[in-house]
């Protein structure tokens, strides 16, 4: 018969060994990696840069209105490895599929009728401010089916039986979506530009002017 005042002896000082390590090694090791990654960055882009880059990303992951500052005409001015920083920036935080069914009133028929509305690469703001619409809006009883998918599950392979019995491994958001939505083709800032509606203008090197004007938007 199992001692199981021991067994939870020795669970508790496997937790108490896996805290320690944690404690001692890992967060340690984390946090070294963190400084070491920010001084390449800091030496690479200076300190001000840095932070004009990241509020410009978090005011494009986080605002109802970023198109308006970054616009065709007024565009986010960035260098290829500048834009490089901003989409492993980007990556960090989670990315949804959401899809519904709405069902809505049209005048033209008279009738009601149900359309299935997608829209990928969202944000947790994003996903936030559309189930906020659809409540404040008195819509979300209209609305049925409703998936908030990552964007990253929806790349793992799931085995798909195919008529002669065989089974074959496809994305996820192939079998869902068939190739609507197929990202491959497209690079993770052109996915941000498309989401969120916003221009980015590439260049080989910044011009005191722009660095400057990078610096006045910080202030």
């Amino acid at each position: 018969m199992v001692n199981c005042k021991y067994m939870k002896t020795i669970i508790q000082k496997d937790k108490d060994k896996m805290t320690k390590i944690k404690k001692e090694v890992l967060l340690p090791n984390l946090y070294e990696m963190w400084l070491s990654r920010e001084n390449k960055l800091i030496k690479k882009f200076g300190e001000n840069r840095i932070k004009y880059l990241r509020s410009s990303l978090d005011l494009i992951q986080n605002s109802d209105i970023v198109e308006i500052f970054f616009s065709k005409d007024t565009p986010l001015t960035v260098t290829n490895e500048e834009l490089i920083f901003l989409e492993e920036e980007d990556k960090k935080t989670e990315r949804y599929f959401v899809d519904y069914n709405l069902k809505e009133y049209y005048e033209s028929i008279k009738n009601w009728s149900s359309r299935w509305v997608r829209q990928p690469f969202q944000t947790d703001f994003q996903v936030k401010r559309l189930l906020k619409e659809l409540h404040d809006t008195n819509q979300m009883k209209n609305v049925s089916n409703l998936s908030i998918t990552s964007e990253t599950v929806l790349d793992n392979e799931i085995n798909l039986l195919q008529e002669n019995g065989t089974t074959k491994q496809v994305p996820l958001r192939l079998y869902r979506f068939k190739r609507m939505y197929d990202w491959v083709p497209l690079s993770w800032s052109d996915k941000i530009k498309i989401t969120h509606k916003v221009s980015f203008k590439i260049v080989e090197s910044l011009t005191p002017e722009q660095l400057e004007t990078s610096e006045v938007r910080l202030s």
